[in-house]
């Protein structure tokens, strides 16, 4: 993700306002679903491939991210935190 995202998703929720919320998702194409899934998510089946589809409001995000390429401004959320924070897609919509 690249910080640039983090802080549009963030303004685009403050003018849509209260009610409203930025939602980072991650979409995983689970190649071999039979040794377990990467994350939690909602699984989903598409064209035969299956998915796993999980997200983490941007507020959250933000508040756990760190710097993964400074050249590139790019962030990301460690593996720990990532797994404690990350939840199924169906939970936000």
């Amino acid at each position: 993700t690249t910080r640039e995202d983090v802080v549009g998703l963030q303004q685009w929720a403050r003018v849509f306002g209260e009610g409203f919320a930025g939602l980072i998702v991650f979409v995983y194409w689970l190649t071999n679903p039979e040794h377990g899934c990467p994350a939690v998510g909602q699984l989903h089946t598409f064209r035969d491939r299956r998915y796993l589809l999980a997200g983490m409001p941007v507020d959250t995000y933000a508040a756990a991210l760190r710097d993964r390429s400074r050249k590139w401004q790019t962030v990301s959320v460690p593996a720990r935190p990532f797994r404690e924070l990350v939840r199924p897609v169906t939970d936000f919509i």
